[in-house]
């Protein structure tokens, strides 16, 4: 796995037990980690991002980068 190239990124992650486990079939065969990241999660985020825009703000105001986690 690599890193996002950019330092402006934004991670959604499941806090579940066995998350992140870097593994590409999950050996629990539930794939919580993905289905608890819900739509509604990235489009919040897409919409901020769209106001910043709007604004004028600029990431580079921020911080480098954040996670998000899923509810």
């Amino acid at each position: 796995l690599t890193s996002p190239l950019s330092e402006k990124w934004v991670s959604f992650y499941s806090d579940i037990d066995c998350s992140p486990c870097f593994k590409r079939d999950c050996p629990h065969k539930n794939y919580r980690c993905f289905e608890e990241i819900r739509p509604e999660l990235i489009i919040d985020e897409i919409e901020g991002y769209l106001d910043k825009l709007s604004t004028g703000l600029c990431f580079d105001t921020e911080l480098p980068f954040w996670k998000k986690k899923a509810k």
